[in-house]
């Protein structure tokens, strides 16, 4: 008997309904724009921190497998409107994109994820688009601790961690936000 084959872990991307109501998607000059940038936020390149290195020739061919059939000038001019409605940050000379507000609404809920986001994060080559990728992150973990009754400075303080490395909270005051966590409880 052969032996089975792995099961592939299939990644998914949120997209919030809320993106129908959203002043900068609207703001897109057609659908084909509209459709590129769901195609960045839900390509096959895309990463857990919402930024993955662009390749055009990639782009175009897995949009013309969907039957687009775009020429290369035809997708720069719809990548050029994304990129001017802010949806998207992107370096040029790192070939980065990144989607903006990524973390906005689905963040870090505790430190293993908030820890190995920080760390995907500063992978970002980009050092534009990586401190916008950390920026949000930041706020988002900041967010997800006051949410839990944590006091705004607590908050704040484990947010920098960001700069420092440490997460921002110490080892007795990181164990109580993990046991409060998962009793779903306050940690004030």
């Amino acid at each position: 008997m052969a032996p089975r084959a792995a099961k592939k872990k299939i990644p998914f991307t949120m997209v919030r309904r809320s993106i129908w109501g959203s002043a900068r998607f609207r703001s897109l000059p057609g659908s084909d724009a509209k459709l590129l940038y769901f195609y960045f936020l839900t390509c096959p390149h895309q990463t857990g921190t919402g930024c993955f290195v662009h390749n055009e020739a990639y782009a175009l061919a897995d949009l013309n497998k969907a039957g687009l059939n775009w020429t290369p000038d035809y997708y720069v001019n719809r990548k050029a409107e994304v990129e001017a409605s802010g949806l998207v940050l992107s370096d040029h000379d790192t070939g980065e994109i990144l989607i903006d507000r990524w973390w906005g609404g689905a963040g870090p809920n505790n430190q293993k994820w908030f820890d190995g986001a920080r760390v995907q994060c500063g992978a970002i080559e980009s050092p534009t688009l990586r401190q916008a990728a950390q920026e949000s992150l930041q706020s988002a973990w900041a967010a997800f601790l006051e949410s839990k009754g944590l006091t705004p400075a607590l908050a704040q303080n484990a947010a920098s961690g960001l700069a420092n490395g440490s997460g921002g909270v110490s080892s007795r005051e990181e164990a109580k936000i993990r046991l409060q966590a998962l009793r779903g409880g306050s940690a004030k």
